[in-house]
């Protein structure tokens, strides 16, 4: 009990985080493609991006792993707006007829930069380089695999 209570994320965890320079490569590519900058983003801008969305959505919720490897993009489109925070049901997971949907609540400026991932970067076109294993609408959000001419 101890040994967890001393692995427990902090807040000075998750500021250095935000302050890593993965995220803040993360987060300019997000805003290249807010910008309209139709450069195809390469692997290894792909998966920082990705990841960075990953371990943000992570940090904030304390679900398994699983939840986020079955979310659906209609999944995030049909969130739910409570107080300041988008709620998504995820409910093609393995407990669900148990359970019901998994919950993950996602801050509204990283529910931004997931629709920027799911608009600008996986629907649309940008990534017109890369070949998507499941395109992006009504399919897995995170379990794609990409392709690119710039590796």
């Amino acid at each position: 009990m101890d040994r967890d209570l001393q692995n427990l994320i902090t807040s000075d965890d998750i500021k250095k985080f935000n302050r890593s320079q993965p995220a803040l490569r993360a987060v300019k590519l997000l805003g290249n493609a807010v910008a309209g900058q139709n450069v195809p983003l390469s692997k290894e801008e792909y998966t920082t991006v990705r990841n960075y969305l990953l371990s943000e959505i992570i940090l904030h919720n304390a679900n398994r792993p699983g939840v986020l490897a079955n979310m659906q993009v209609k999944d995030i489109r049909d969130a739910q707006m409570i107080k300041d925070h988008y709620v998504v049901s995820v409910s093609d997971r393995k407990t669900s007829s148990v359970h019901g949907p998994a919950k993950v609540v996602i801050q509204k400026t990283i529910y931004n930069r997931l629709m920027i991932f799911v608009d600008k970067v996986c629907g649309g076109r940008r990534a017109c380089a890369m070949t998507l294993r499941a395109h992006c609408f009504g399919k897995l959000l995170f379990q794609l695999s990409i392709k690119s001419a710039r590796q």
